[in-house]
């Protein structure tokens, strides 16, 4: 505009078209922030999903500790969960595309007490998305998911 090339409407209009641009970009490479519905935020006690992981870690690998899933803002605000700087504000990973509170060693989650929403609802035994279970009371899991989710690249294990 200081040199007389440009009109400022111009550069209005170039810096819109630039900015959908962008956006469509984002969108089709699944670029940006995403939360978690604030509905989700503090579930009931009832709604939450009882298993006995320690009962079934060993056969599901602890495949639902690999699925990617987005926080809810309160649950960022609070600042006990770690999300992915590269895709904010899905939950952060390790190099080996586990999430970055699974305990290894116990396959315990380190932050049981203030875990996501997501966690706490997610129900393997019945979940459509994530099948983790061919046969959840003979124990018979899902080839095929854990296939799927352990041949996949691991989300960044950046953290907050």
């Amino acid at each position: 505009m200081e040199k007389g090339l440009l009109e400022p409407r111009e550069l209005e209009e170039r810096g819109k078209r630039l900015l959908l641009d962008l956006m469509m970009d984002y969108a089709e490479r699944r670029i940006g922030v995403e939360y978690l519905d604030a509905k989700y935020d503090d579930p009931a006690p009832e709604a939450e999903a009882h298993i006995d992981c320690a009962d079934r870690v060993t056969i599901c690998k602890a495949v639902c500790c690999r699925l990617p899933f987005a926080l809810t803002e309160k649950e960022v605000r609070k600042g006990a969960i770690r999300w992915d700087f590269g895709r904010p504000y899905l939950v952060a990973r390790k190099p080996d595309g586990y999430c970055a509170h699974l305990d290894r060693d116990k396959f315990a989650c380190e932050i049981y007490d203030d875990r996501p929403a997501s966690c706490r609802l997610f129900d393997c035994r019945t979940d459509a998305r994530w099948p983790v279970w061919e046969d959840f009371g003979a124990k018979t899991v899902n080839v095929d998911l854990l296939k799927k989710v352990f041949t996949s690249a691991p989300d960044s294990s950046q953290g907050r």
